[in-house]
């Protein structure tokens, strides 16, 4: 979902999406695509989710992760992103729970929490990318 709205409110930037276990291939949650349609207007049906790789990282400017669990992980595993790793969540302070398997209120929350974050990132990512 992070992705998908960082990409809508930052069109000219290039957006991707990988996890730390992710299964590989398989398409956003039923749940997310709802949500994400309905309160945003956002189309993530063509998403594959795909695993974190050294390249990916390596060509990212900035990698915003959703927990501090997955910030360590990348840093651990990628200590050259050890700058540029950053909570979705960093200025407000927060993490976003990950809805996986869970009903459609977690995934609503989820939303709330991505956009929270994005809101707070999207004029700083702007500026880099400028």
């Amino acid at each position: 979902m992070a992705a998908g709205i960082l990409q809508a409110r930052l069109p000219h930037v290039d957006v991707s999406s990988a996890g730390t276990g992710a299964m590989v291939d398989s398409p956003a949650d039923p749940l997310a695509r709802q949500v994400l349609a309905t309160a945003a207007r956002i189309d993530i049906d063509a998403h594959r989710a795909r695993q974190i790789t050294a390249e990916l990282v390596l060509k990212a400017e900035i990698v915003l992760v959703m927990e501090t669990l997955h910030k360590r992980w990348i840093i651990s595993r990628f200590p050259a992103a050890a700058g540029r790793t950053f909570l979705l969540g960093e200025f407000g302070g927060f993490e976003v729970a990950d809805p996986y398997l869970g009903t459609e209120q977690d995934f609503i929350a989820c939303y709330a929490s991505i956009v929270r974050g994005v809101d707070a990132w999207v004029e700083k990512i702007a500026r880099l990318a400028s």
